[in-house]
């Protein structure tokens, strides 16, 4: 995904957006930066300054109507399998980003297509292209669930918009040699006392530093 955020950019394209997690945005960030030279950009910088706007998933959803208005180049979807619920439908808020990205450049990356059912791939797949599969999902069920008559043939439609990778087609990156060495730091006089004050404090009986019920907690350190 970072390659191909570089091609464009490369390319002369201005638009790109990455979306993921919540706890995934700072190190997409940093991954940009760091691999390939890719700033992140404020969203109101689209096409006026390279580099790429990075979003979580819910910062998307509460902005869809600005991401609709933006003629994206490029968007990358990371956890891709979070647009799916549980039980195999894509929730409001995916099907809201779904409508916003509508007929622009997607990349959704995930190692999990399917996590309970092949409803799952159907979904992911037609939040890429709407047209590649029926648009009621019981259709889906009734020709691709309900025998293996026509297995081939999903596995043919969906290989025009899916590429599968598994572990062992990773190319093996040269290990970094590490030297694992102790290293003993003597405590000064004032952080051996500040370690017997907080050893003493810890071991009361009550404390008004934790919840009540809680207190045991504090034992652990």
């Amino acid at each position: 995904a970072g390659i191909a955020l570089l091609h464009a950019s490369l390319e002369g394209w201005r638009k790109l957006l990455v979306l993921c997690s919540a706890n995934l945005t700072t190190h997409w960030c940093d991954e940009l930066e760091t691999k390939f030279s890719l700033h992140s950009i404020n969203p109101e910088e689209v096409g006026h300054k390279d580099g790429a706007v990075v979003l979580s998933y819910a910062t998307a959803a509460r902005r869809c109507d600005w991401l609709a208005s933006v003629q994206w180049d490029i968007c990358v979807l990371d956890e891709a399998h979070q647009l799916v619920n549980a039980s195999g439908f894509v929730h409001s808020q995916a099907d809201a980003l779904r409508t916003a990205l509508n007929r622009r450049r997607k990349l959704l990356l995930t190692a999990t297509p399917m996590q309970n059912s092949l409803l799952d791939l159907y979904h992911l797949i037609r939040f890429i292209d709407e047209t590649a599969f029926p648009s009621d999902p019981e259709a889906f069920r009734a020709r691709y669930m309900a025998s293996k008559s026509h297995r081939q043939e999903l596995v043919d439609r969906a290989q025009m918009l899916c590429q599968r990778t598994l572990r062992r087609q990773v190319v093996t990156m040269p290990s970094i040699r590490r030297l694992v060495q102790t290293v003993s730091v003597a405590a000064s006089p004032e952080e051996e006392a500040l370690s017997k004050r907080l050893s003493l404090y810890f071991h009361r009986d009550h404390l008004f530093a934790f919840p009540k019920g809680q207190e045991h907690r504090s034992r652990l350190t």
